[in-house]
């Protein structure tokens, strides 16, 4: 459990590039878990949560709870741990629907796109 934990601390990021912090997990899931938990969970210190927690922790992240109990944590790489993360965030699931709609070349005007503002921003 810490491992998965951790990992998605390291991989997924808040609206500011930024690892997410504990509290920001307490806040986000309105006090469903809290702090000091989160950190026990994550260090190892803490090892059976209750479904309650878990399903805080998977809303607030944005992954399914099989990722929390699945067998396989070999199918979570950084890739699909930052899509599923994505996908819940207000307006990218709108923006990915709407992009796979497009045709190929479409779909790559509008990643050029992003690449650019990406760099704009120093993003790259």
């Amino acid at each position: 459990m810490a491992e998965r934990i951790d990992l998605l601390f390291k991989t997924l990021r808040n609206e500011d590039g930024k690892e997410f912090t504990y509290m920001d997990v307490q806040t986000g899931s309105n006090k469903a878990v809290t702090a000091p938990y989160v950190w026990k969970l994550r260090n190892g210190q803490a090892a059976n949560p209750s479904l309650r927690v878990m399903k805080a922790l998977s809303a607030f992240f944005g992954v399914p709870c099989e990722y929390f109990f699945g067998d396989d944590v070999t199918q979570w790489d950084t890739h699909s741990l930052r899509l599923a993360h994505g996908l819940r965030q207000a307006g990218l699931a709108e923006i990915a629907l709407s992009v796979s709609e497009l045709d190929r070349e479409g779909r790559e005007v509008v990643l050029n796109l992003i690449r650019y503002v990406r760099q704009l921003r120093g993003q790259s």
